[in-house]
């Protein structure tokens, strides 16, 4: 249950509400106004709400607890209008057979509610002055501060924080290299970070996986390092998703996303992954640890020059039970991290298109070029996961399906073109295998994708407009020709 009230709040009859024979575990927290604020003398407060939003965003976050976290019952009451010095301000209550399901369950309530319900706090203070509180965060003045020895650093500066503050970054799994890369790129200020992963914290995770204590055990990984991160950072958007990295979720993520980390402990992501940002243009940096060893992969700036995981590793074998030293990963991910802001910021690195090497136990630093591996067919045109081989023409007989959103298409049409979703072109749309087809969507990520998983399922006559509709503009002064009209297109641009 959550509720808003401008009456003091009565802890104990909220309390006995919740109580269960079945709770073994029972945590509660009391928010209370507090009589200073940094540095300043605070005399009373008053809370604004978006009453309608707050109550039903409140709401989802206490169910949202109880189907993530193992309890029994779970409410949150909070106080809008005028506040004293010392009264409750917010309380949560958790009741569950087992204590740690019940300190999870609690803090992510409280984060959540912090974070998500529109509920603003204005305090008066002493002096006759007032402010509202968590506003600061944003401003421009108080980013410059933030960021100054950031931005002081040559080839960084102004521009490159704006960039990196545009960015939306994915990481592919928050363990032990996962946790030094997202804690990386959320203090530096990197704008949106989108976690998957779909493990749950255990103990024996603590000693390499620094964004967990010992009370976040039992919790998906995802919303303890969500919790984390959010406190580092509160100007940075991150988003947590407790599954594995599958075809459709990287089909919703895959043209917001402007970098990939793969940082699980699976070969077998490892491969998938570094093969989908290879067929959408995606830059990626895959990174593996090994006892005292461990090394990481930065994709070149063409991806026509990129060689996939299988070169680098064969038929390697997942590295998860093979231990490791807690600071290696560290070191690995910090690099990781490191990598990926300066793509983001557009700073040359000479580690690009390498494969790099830290190797604890001897001593050693290594990077090198890797070369396509025999046998593997990741740079093979006709089995290619952009779905597509080269040509120097648009087929006339081609059919075009749109793959872009309704805003996209009203921006720049494309007449004759047979809009469709992705998720209903891959769940039964009618394609004649006998038909050539050109998937097109903005940027050639969703359209390659599509084409890929096409033809996996036996449709070979589809291609995917490499770069998309934007690459085509750019490197054309011509709009893109209708469905059925011959034109001639530059060899990259169509793949």
């Amino acid at each position: 249950m959550f509720r808003l009230t401008r009456e003091p709040i009565s802890i104990a009859d909220h309390a006995r509400a919740i109580a269960d024979p079945h709770s073994g575990g029972y945590v509660d927290f009391r928010g209370c106004v507090r009589n200073h604020h940094l540095g300043r003398d605070v005399r009373r407060l008053h809370y604004d709400v978006y009453e309608l939003l707050a109550i039903s965003e409140g709401q989802r976050i206490v169910d949202e607890a109880l189907a993530r976290f193992d309890i029994d019952a779970v409410s949150c009451i909070h106080r809008v209008g005028d506040l004293e010095v010392g009264e409750t301000a917010v309380w949560v209550g958790v009741g569950a057979a087992h204590r740690d399901a019940a300190f999870a369950a609690c803090r992510y309530v409280i984060d959540e509610i912090k974070n998500r319900v529109p509920i603003w706090k204005h305090e008066f203070y002493a002096d006759g002055t007032s402010s509202w509180v968590g506003c600061d965060g944003c401003s421009h003045a108080h980013g410059e501060h933030r960021y100054r020895q950031q931005t002081a650093v040559p080839g960084v500066g102004s521009a490159g924080q704006t960039r990196l503050s545009e960015a939306h970054v994915l990481i592919v799994g928050v363990g032990a290299l996962g946790c030094p890369v997202a804690d990386a790129l959320v203090g530096a200020g990197v704008g949106r970070v989108s976690l998957v992963d779909g493990d749950h914290v255990e103990l024996s995770n603590l000693h390499r996986q620094g964004l967990y204590v010992e009370t976040d055990a039992g919790a998906p990984k995802v919303d303890a390092a969500r919790r984390r991160l959010v406190e580092r950072n509160s100007s940075v958007r991150v988003d947590g998703y407790a599954s594995m990295l599958d075809e459709p979720l990287w089909r919703r993520l895959i043209d917001e996303v402007d970098l990939v980390l793969e940082c699980t402990d699976s070969a077998d992501s490892k491969c998938r992954v570094s093969r989908w940002c290879k067929a959408a243009s995606m830059p990626v940096i895959v990174g593996g640890v090994h006892q005292l060893s461990g090394g990481f992969y930065v994709s070149p700036l063409s991806v026509d020059q990129g060689v996939c995981w299988d070169c680098l590793s064969g038929l390697s074998a997942d590295c998860g039970q093979a231990g490791v030293l807690g600071p290696t990963p560290m070191m690995i991910g910090a690099a990781m991290a490191g990598e990926a802001l300066r793509r983001l910021m557009r700073m040359n690195s000479p580690l690009t298109g390498r494969w790099t090497v830290l190797d604890l136990a001897g001593g050693h630093f290594a990077s090198f070029e890797p070369a396509s591996r025999p046998g593997c067919t990741c740079l093979s045109p006709a089995n290619s996961d952009s779905g597509g081989v080269e040509r120097t023409t648009l087929d006339p007989s081609l059919i075009w399906l749109d793959l872009r959103t309704d805003a996209e298409r009203v921006r720049e049409p494309l007449p004759d073109a047979i809009p469709v979703s992705p998720d209903a072109l891959l769940s039964g749309f009618p394609l004649d295998a006998n038909q050539a087809y050109l998937l097109v969507c903005a940027r050639g990520r969703r359209s390659g994708v599509a084409a890929r998983a096409l033809r996996d399922r036996g449709l070979q006559n589809v291609w995917s407009l490499a770069g998309g509709t934007e690459a085509a503009n750019r490197s054309t002064s011509r709009n893109l020709p209708h469905k059925g009209v011959s034109a001639a297109a530059d060899a990259q641009s169509i793949a």
